[in-house]
């Protein structure tokens, strides 16, 4: 299904229901990606009503094969693979990250509602960097119990950190948006190295790959701002080092 014609059809339903005083998607709506997302907003009143009809509105395409509703969003899954969103709140109090495309807003609602950004504060950064040395410290201690199975589940948990700070460091601006569009955002220079540390991850050979991941890791870490590494504890981020170099 073409995602615009998707989302105009479904604004169409939705508005004609009226149940809603506003609705809005994201700019993910130009990009490649299979999935429509809608965020509607109505009354305390009309809420329930709204989230009785949100499987009519899935429903409009014949091809639906799962639904589930889960934290104000009801998700449906098409045969061809789109993937449909439609959350509903009563009130503005939540979090949309990127750039928020008004579609229907009769009232100026969303004159005052801000959308955040996918980069990372400072804090969040550093908050980051000590999660990855929790993980690699964790990894340290299951490599001494040899479990194999354990140690590279642990490995793949610093792979998965270590993809976010890399992103976080190499493409800032889009870093909140994980694992998703790396290859469209970041410098291809970057990319490739990205990928060659990831083929590293090995099940017989995970110890040499975290070793290699962390030597990144301190480059990033070198290169860092003092007001950024003030707010994260660096005697537990070298003490981690040791751990893992000693493996």
């Amino acid at each position: 299904m073409n995602k615009r014609n998707v989302v105009d059809i479904l604004l169409n339903e939705i508005v004609k229901s009226e149940l809603i005083s506003c609705c809005f998607t994201n700019e993910a709506i130009y990009d490649e990606i299979a999935s429509a997302d809608l965020y509607c907003i109505t009354s305390s009143e009309k809420l329930g009503f709204f989230v009785k009809y949100q499987n009519d509105f899935l429903h409009l395409f014949d091809n639906l094969i799962h639904s589930i509703y889960k934290n104000n969003c009801l998700t449906g899954y098409y045969e061809d693979g789109t993937i449909i969103n439609i959350y509903c709140y009563s009130n503005f109090d939540f979090t949309v990250y990127g750039k928020i495309v008004p579609l229907f807003d009769p009232y100026n609602l969303l004159s005052n509602f801000k959308s955040k950004s996918f980069a990372y504060t400072n804090l969040e950064f550093a908050k980051k960097i000590d999660e990855f040395c929790c993980v690699c410290f964790e990894y340290y201690d299951i490599c001494k119990q040899n479990d194999k199975i354990a140690q590279y589940r642990k490995a793949l948990d610093i792979q998965e950190l270590f993809i976010q700070i890399y992103r976080i460091f190499y493409d800032s601006l889009n870093s909140k948006k994980g694992s998703y569009g790396i290859s469209k955002t970041m410098n291809s220079k970057y990319v490739d190295n990205l990928v060659n540390f990831l083929k590293l991850f090995k099940f017989d050979y995970n110890i040499d790959a975290v070793k290699i991941v962390m030597n990144e890791i301190n480059k990033i870490v070198d290169c860092l701002p003092v007001n950024v590494v003030s707010l994260f504890n660096i005697d537990f981020y070298n003490f981690t080092k040791k751990l893992i170099y000693s493996l």
